[in-house]
């Protein structure tokens, strides 16, 4: 995907970003795509969460998808569960949305 494509992509799901923003993300040899995912995840899922620190997980190489799809799993399931703390179950390698979307 290219910067304008993600552009346009989170002009219509009203996911409030600067070119720049996508500029610097698409610099890094991450996958973009899955970042855009993210965030445009976040943003219909209304979740409220730092750009900055979710911006230095992607450039870390963190998984940035897991992370996303985790809080929004977290949120159905009326878990509290902060940015900070789904990035740490990430680096201990926790599939989050497997873990917040299991029957119980």
């Amino acid at each position: 995907m290219n910067i304008l494509n993600a552009f346009f992509i989170c002009q219509v799901t009203k996911t409030p970003i600067k070119i720049g923003e996508l500029w610097k993300a698409n610099q890094s040899v991450n996958n973009f795509d899955s970042y855009i995912q993210a965030i445009v995840t976040l943003n219909k899922a209304n979740i409220t969460y730092s750009r900055e620190l979710l911006n230095k997980c992607y450039l870390e190489g963190r998984n940035v998808r897991n992370i996303s799809f985790g809080l929004v799993a977290a949120k159905k399931r009326k878990i509290e569960l902060s940015l900070t703390e789904a990035i740490q179950k990430d680096k201990e390698k926790v599939d989050l949305l497997e873990m917040y979307s299991k029957n119980k």
